[in-house]
């Protein structure tokens, strides 16, 4: 999911410091997912695969997007304008069926069987779209006004890193060789920001 990221760093880099950023961030996130690849014995695993370098490149063309977006005057406004029209093109698939299963829940549902299920369900959707998509999409704009395309796309390799972590919290233990790989990625951050006068 990182190639994108990773090549825009890549392309855009022109610091020696993001330049071995980017280096040890490669290394860091190819020690988290050795053990995803290792044991990936799907037969799917080739169609996951290619959705995985699609959603790579599409998260690539956001990161070049969304800076040349962050420089342009009422950027917010055109964020805007762009998840309002994302929200309706991912609508036209998934509002009936989702819709449907909120007022007909399916009987293996364990929200539903508690009272005021539905109103719960509704409450914690937006949570989630404020603190997923709302929340995200801010910071990201604030940041890529302030960060060149190649440092943010060092930023999301504290990604995999965070995901550990929040791991341990349901009771995943990490391995040495994620935590050399956090390791790796915390210091691709330092590395990559270590001559900014202002930090982000």
């Amino acid at each position: 999911e990182f190639i994108g990221p990773l090549l825009v760093a890549v392309i855009t880099g022109h610091e020696w410091r993001e330049r071995v950023g980017i280096v040890i961030a490669v290394c860091g996130i190819m020690l988290l997912a050795s053990a995803s690849i290792h044991s990936s014995v799907s037969p799917h695993f080739l169609i996951g695969l290619f959705a995985i370098l699609v959603g790579g490149s599409m998260w690539g063309l956001y990161i070049v997007s969304g800076r040349m977006l962050a420089k342009s005057s009422h950027a917010i406004d055109r964020v805007s304008v762009a998840a309002l029209i994302g929200w309706l093109l991912q609508s036209v698939v998934l509002a009936v069926p989702a819709v449907q299963h909120v007022i007909s829940p399916k009987p293996e549902a364990t929200w539903a069987a508690r009272p005021g299920g539905s109103f719960a369900l509704l409450a914690l959707m937006l949570v989630i779209a404020i603190c997923a998509s709302f929340f995200p999409t801010l910071l990201d704009q604030v940041l890529l006004k302030r960060v060149t395309s190649a440092k943010y796309s060092v930023m999301q390799a504290l990604y995999p890193a965070i995901a550990v972590i929040i791991g341990m919290g349901f009771g995943e233990i990490p391995t040495l060789t994620d935590i050399a790989g956090i390791i790796l990625v915390m210091f691709a951050v330092v590395v990559t920001f270590s001559g900014d006068h202002n930090p982000v």
